[in-house]
């Protein structure tokens, strides 16, 4: 139990706020009450300017699915009643944060959209790898130029050649590691506990520690980074980190948190031919300025943090959804944040 009291079935369904970018929020809502007719949904809005009939709602409110930004300037002492908060998206840092600065850290549990993008972020990976290893931009250059060269694309690395290793094995982690094991690629898992031999998954070939992340960085033809944003995550790829991925010119994937290395880590380790490339999504600031020299640089790629946006609506909300009849029953949410952990 997660120390919300068992609805009967005579009660009424508890009052659900709905705070996501405006257009966005009343799909998810419309998109909720079209799959549980019963529930009780209202949009909520955040921010210093509310009126007094947001003031109503939000106290009425015992349930929040919400966007992490907003949740930022939501006051939370207008949340008298709020039971559960639910992140519609994966990453908490940004409620985490907030509910550290309110001091709410027990007062309700908070889950989040864990495994809905993680498909996205795994084609997001094998794409950039595929279109890496059979030289795509070439292609479009010399399409550009009118040339007809097929010596020149006639060698390339077969998949079952490479390696890559995966720096945040959670949810993301694993579906990448699956995909990538069905092109034959060979996967290294950094993990904080290693797993015991009933817990290994098929899909990776060797676990490492974060004692063995050189081992993982010397033997990665390609380092994906999915770490959450958590103090101990800052700078994790800072100072000389990297320089243990010059034996393979590792190309560095970063679809996890900007915290986790600096602008300038990843140009000292282009310059210094530590990696080979660096494929960027997410900044720790964003959108990433544009006086910011990741924008010209020739050995980076940059994609608006975008790895993992389609929405689906019907998909975008099962999580919400089966963690909502849970709750209503009185049964053990899925996907709870550890805000202690910050993940």
């Amino acid at each position: 139990m997660d120390g919300h009291r068992r609805l009967e079935s005579t009660d009424r369904p508890p009052a659900v706020g709905v705070l996501f970018n405006y257009h966005s929020a009343v799909v998810i809502a419309n998109t909720l009450k079209k799959l549980s007719p019963k529930m009780r949904i209202e949009l909520v809005s955040s921010g210093l300017d509310l009126s007094e009939n947001d003031k109503r709602k939000l106290d009425s409110l015992e349930i929040l699915f919400t966007q992490p930004n907003l949740v930022q300037s939501l006051k939370l002492h207008l949340l008298p009643n709020l039971k559960w908060m639910h992140c519609l998206i994966a990453g908490v840092d940004l409620i985490v944060e907030t509910l550290k600065s309110e001091k709410s850290i027990s007062s309700f549990p908070v889950t989040r959209n864990a495994s809905y993008f993680d498909l996205q972020m795994a084609e997001y990976v094998i794409g950039i790898i595929l279109s890496r290893e059979r030289r795509i931009a070439d292609v479009h250059e010399n399409q550009r130029n009118q040339i007809w060269d097929q010596e020149v694309f006639r060698k390339f690395r077969p998949l079952t050649d490479i390696s890559i290793g995966i720096c945040g094995f959670g949810s993301i982690g694993k579906e990448i590691a699956r995909v990538a094991k069905t092109f034959g690629i060979k996967v290294y898992a950094l993990v904080r506990n290693l797993p015991t031999e009933a817990e290994q998954s098929p899909t990776v070939d060797e676990y490492k520690s974060i004692g063995e992340l050189g081992d993982l960085l010397s033997s990665s033809e390609y380092l994906v980074s999915i770490l959450p944003c958590t103090p101990s995550t800052n700078g994790f790829y800072d100072g000389d980190v990297l320089s243990m991925c010059r034996r393979k010119k590792t190309v560095f994937i970063n679809i996890g948190r900007g915290n986790a290395v600096s602008e300038s880590t990843v140009i000292r380790a282009l310059n210094e031919g530590w990696i080979g490339h660096a494929v960027l999504d997410v900044f720790d600031k964003e959108p990433l300025p544009a006086e910011s020299p990741l924008w010209s640089h020739p050995g980076v790629t940059i994609t608006p943090h975008i790895s993992g946006t389609h929405m689906i609506p019907e998909r975008f909300v099962k999580v919400a959804l089966d963690n909502y009849n849970r709750f209503f029953r009185g049964e053990s949410l899925l996907n709870i944040v550890d805000v202690n952990k910050g993940y």
